[in-house]
């Protein structure tokens, strides 16, 4: 009798799950890789190497690509997307800072001056199968 107990609380867990599929945009060429960021907190977003959960799309074969995160617990996410042209594994930028590789945001958000807020970029994630569309700057 225990066990049916446990078993009916833990679905909800289960239930509150969904996949996410995130579509890049714009991609310049098919050189490199693209690097995708999964985030669910504003303290790590957008560090690379802290991302919740990372997916890594080579080949590259044309200008858009797609990867799916399975299994994603409900709450708020952001995403941060990176062509790293040169499979260096991060964002390649010029003596002034300024990004020599395209990058892109969760929600289109435009970076002025420096990555935007985890919160201009979140989005959340129920129990239903999401699509995000992301277009590389």
């Amino acid at each position: 009798m225990k066990s049916y107990i446990f078993l009916l609380l833990s679905l909800p867990g289960i239930c509150l799950s969904a996949n996410l599929t995130v579509t890049v945009n714009n991609i310049k060429n098919t050189n490199g890789q693209v690097l995708v960021g999964l985030f669910n907190s504003k303290k790590t977003f957008p560090t690379k190497g802290q991302e919740y959960k990372g997916n890594i799309v080579y080949p590259i074969n044309s200008t858009s690509a797609t990867t799916t995160f399975n299994n994603i617990p409900s709450g708020n996410y952001a995403i941060a997307v990176i062509h790293d042209e040169d499979r260096s594994g991060k964002l390649e930028k010029n003596i002034f800072g300024i990004p020599m590789e395209q990058y892109g945001f969760s929600n289109d958000v435009y970076a002025k001056f420096g990555p935007p807020t985890f919160e201009s970029a979140a989005f959340t994630i129920n129990k239903e199968d999401l699509l995000i569309t992301i277009n590389l700057k």
